[in-house]
């Protein structure tokens, strides 16, 4: 018998679903549900507090020079923010698929709630074969699209004509 040699799955960034190696295919959604927007908004916040390996680092010579110039106040609140920041990054969680796990969901999934426990396993375990690239562009993608089914922002600030018969303001 051969050794069976595990397929990584690259999924297009665009993708209306995808098909993980046990079978299930998880289909995006074209909106969130509060639910799951709110957990959305710490995402984006937790992105761009900047928890990267270089980040951390700038932020350490920054809380160095900081001390070694005698601005105390300073080093300290910069140590403060070091600490948070290696909080976060020490949960060893990849932000961007549970960014995509947000909106791509398996048959059974729950679209209008968010189960930690659920999204963790998800991402952990049915995900552990998908391309991890896909994860990184898709929820830049997915954090910069503005598609709904509602009107713009920009629209509703235009008024619009009035139509025949109706009274204007």
């Amino acid at each position: 018998m051969e050794p069976v040699t595990p397929t990584i799955i690259s999924p297009p960034v665009d993708c209306e679903s995808f098909t993980t190696p046990d079978g299930t295919t998880y289909t995006r959604t074209d909106t969130l549900a509060l639910g799951r927007a709110r957990l959305l908004q710490r995402f984006q916040t937790e992105l761009q507090f900047g928890t990267s390996i270089p980040a951390l680092q700038k932020l350490v010579m920054e809380t160095y020079a900081a001390y070694n110039s005698r601005r105390d106040v300073d080093g300290a609140q910069l140590l403060g923010s070091l600490k948070d920041r290696l909080d976060l990054l020490g949960q060893n969680r990849m932000r961007e698929a549970e960014i995509v796990a947000l909106f791509y969901n398996a048959p059974d999934e729950d679209p209008t709630s968010y189960d930690h426990a659920a999204i963790t396993q998800k991402v952990n375990v049915a995900w552990r074969a998908i391309d991890a690239d896909f994860f990184t562009h898709a929820a830049f993608k997915l954090l910069l699209r503005t598609a709904t089914h509602y009107p713009s922002l920009e629209n509703l600030a235009t008024p619009e004509p009035s139509a025949p018969g109706l009274p204007t303001a």
